[in-house]
């Protein structure tokens, strides 16, 4: 990568509201740990996939977030909820 690339990618954010979908969760997070990007991901799922918070010790452009639908939360609610959140989270020029 290119030092303009870096750069350029350092200003990206990218949300990734999931449900229920580790094993997709996880070949995301592989794909974009050593990118030079900020990376929120907004799970709905009860239980929660990973340690809330940085997911890989060292990177801090990865962060896992739980946001478990509740028992009287519609998915498309606790879904629209999620990405409000991350709407909040984007502090660089690019999402």
């Amino acid at each position: 990568m290119t030092p303009e690339e870096i750069e350029l990618l350092s200003e990206l954010t990218i949300i990734i509201p999931t449900y229920n979908r580790p094993l997709e969760l996880e070949r995301a997070i592989e794909y974009w740990r050593d990118m030079p990007v900020t990376v929120h991901i907004l799970d709905g799922t009860p239980k929660p996939s990973f340690e809330i918070g940085t997911i890989v010790s060292g990177l801090v452009n990865l962060t896992y977030h739980s946001l478990p639908t509740k028992a009287h939360q519609k998915f498309m609610e606790n879904y629209a909820l999620r990405v409000n959140e991350g709407m909040s989270l984007i502090k660089t020029k690019f999402a």
